[in-house]
């Protein structure tokens, strides 16, 4: 049986969407298989997170053709040269965010858990995620936005995006906690 690993961010914890989320997952026929309220720790996030170079570059390079695409000078707003320091900035911003309130983590198992559990929440950016999505119905922030407050996109939730991440992910924040 596939697993997945979700957590319900601060702002989805803050909004009440908890309940909302698991019943999304339920419906789809996922199983909850562990589910635990929690403040992350700055260890947790950066290992969530992890400096991993690919990453870093992807985030900071689509930030930087987001910004420029609206015609903001990235450098200056940023503060920062490149786009690998982009997505170094991004990271930090969201160890500050994730550890800003309590969040859920959650397991969810079943076929296809992973891809249904992406389905279901929606794109990353909540203006570009499907209406009928947790994130397209429940987020309005925007990356320029969030650049320009100096904090994380917040986007209520976050997915595994494959089964080897998840994989990875649910050893980071549910080793040592028995599941069914």
């Amino acid at each position: 049986m596939e697993r997945t690993l979700v957590i319900i961010k601060p702002d989805g914890v803050a909004n009440g969407l908890v309940g909302r989320v698991v019943s999304r997952l339920e419906q789809a026929g996922l199983r909850i298989v562990q589910l635990k309220l929690t403040r992350a720790t700055k260890a947790q996030i950066l290992d969530h997170y992890a400096e991993d170079p690919e990453w870093l570059e992807n985030a900071g390079a689509r930030a930087v053709e987001r910004l420029q695409a609206n015609g903001i000078d990235w450098r200056e707003l940023t503060g920062c040269e490149n786009a690998p320091d982009v997505g170094r900035l991004i990271r930090m911003r969201l160890v500050d965010y994730m550890c800003s309130g309590p969040i859920v983590v959650l397991q969810a198992a079943g076929p296809a858990a992973v891809r249904k559990t992406r389905q279901i929440i929606g794109a990353t950016l909540p203006s570009q995620a499907d209406p009928g999505s947790l994130r397209g119905g429940h987020c309005s922030d925007d990356v320029i936005l969030s650049f320009q407050e100096k904090r994380a996109l917040e986007n209520i939730v976050h997915a595994s995006g494959e089964v080897s991440e998840a994989l990875r992910e649910i050893e980071i924040w549910c080793a040592g906690t028995p599941s069914p």
